[in-house]
């Protein structure tokens, strides 16, 4: 479909539906364009995790007006770029990828969970680490093996969210609870894997100001690094690239 290759990394502004109108809230607290990420198979399949575990759906369902504002295509340019491409597709096609609980709040600092971007991430590392141990093999260097060495090519953010006096637990507490309700597959996990803290108290007692952070991967992790470049946005329902923005 369009320009689409499969092992590119589609990028959308997921929408929720409420109260007549479109919005997302996890875009705007991140202050990125986008929220989401699933890796294309082809030309009109992704596969990715969302609260119904891990799929493979349509693309023209991930970008439908239902499910996105707007979207993106990003593409590997790093060394051997046709063939990790190819090799994140046969691992996703044959489930050879650990299958680890996907949790929209998980921490970049172990692999207990992944979120979405972070899955992502880990089919590009396990690409090249296979590709890295069949050069090995076969006695030729192709500068997978120095890049599987580097490993962290693509790097996590930290956010941070602030709040006027103790209301950091209660929007944490609140919003695995929203993602509870959404979440309807044991292959997924709600829970903030962030830190929690008052950063002010008046007269000792009273939280003035705290914060809740959280080092975790968003879709500008890929959008920022040198190994990933924008191929192009994409207008909700318009993923063969009629409707550019």
């Amino acid at each position: 479909m369009g320009n689409i290759q499969g092992g590119d990394i589609l990028l959308r502004d997921g929408v929720i539906n409420a109260v007549g109108f479109q919005y997302n809230a996890l875009s705007g607290i991140i202050g990125e364009n986008y929220n989401h990420a699933g890796v294309a198979l082809n030309g009109w399949e992704v596969h990715h995790v969302e609260s119904n575990g891990y799929e493979t759906i349509p693309i023209l369902s991930f970008f439908s007006c239902d499910n996105a504002a707007k979207g993106a295509i990003i593409r590997y340019v790093g060394p051997q770029a046709p063939r990790v491409q190819q090799k994140v597709v046969e691992i996703v096609r044959m489930r050879t990828y650990p299958k680890r609980p996907g949790n929209p709040f998980s921490s970049a600092t172990s692999w207990d969970t992944v979120n979405c971007n972070e899955f992502i991430y880990s089919l590009f590392l396990i690409a090249v680490q296979l590709l890295a141990e069949e050069d090995n093999n076969e006695g030729v260097s192709t500068g997978m093996a120095e890049l599987s060495r580097q490993g962290h090519f693509v790097s996590p953010r930290r956010i941070d969210y602030e709040f006027f006096g103790a209301l950091a637990q209660r929007t944490v507490w609140g919003a695995e609870t929203v993602g509870g309700t959404q979440a309807n597959h044991p292959d997924v996990r709600i829970e903030f894997e962030g830190q929690v803290r008052c950063n002010t108290r008046f007269l000792r007692y009273f939280c003035w100001e705290s914060e809740a952070s959280l080092l975790t991967y968003t879709p500008g992790s890929f959008l920022r690094s040198s190994y990933f470049r924008l191929v192009k946005g994409v207008s909700c329902g318009s993923p063969d690239g009629s409707g550019l923005y």
